[in-house]
């Protein structure tokens, strides 16, 4: 059973927030009427940051693509995580270079600060 056949439909708000850069950001939230979705921006985003909620004329529209988004098959998704992982053991191989050329770079300061210091002759 849909949430729609048994509740009325939701309606589509823009909501405006601001956001930490200073910058101001929107977006959707359904709800039954515009103080429910004030009240949901007010939870999601705090009260100051809200700076306005209005109707979303392509409401229409949002509704059909979230409908029709579909999650993609397991073979796409296993390919997807096997370059994630292997941009993962690219950095962790960079930083692990990076961090032995620190080691060896300490390792020689310290044997220099070890060697005694010849007195200057003239």
């Amino acid at each position: 059973m849909k949430c729609s056949e048994i509740l009325p439909p939701f309606t589509c708000y823009r909501v405006f927030v601001r956001l930490k850069t200073g910058m101001s950001g929107s977006t959707l939230v359904f709800a039954e009427n515009v103080a429910f979705a004030r009240d949901l921006a007010f939870a999601l985003y705090g009260p100051r940051n809200v700076v306005s909620v209005v109707v979303n004329e392509e409401s229409d529209q949002t509704n059909e693509s979230t409908n029709s988004i579909k999650p993609p098959d397991p073979a796409k998704q296993r390919i997807q995580s096997l370059r994630d992982q292997a941009k993962r053991y690219r950095d962790m191989a960079k930083q692990e270079q990076a961090r032995q050329k620190i080691q060896k770079a300490n390792q020689t300061l310290t044997k220099i600060n070890r060697q005694p210091s010849k007195p200057a002759t003239r």
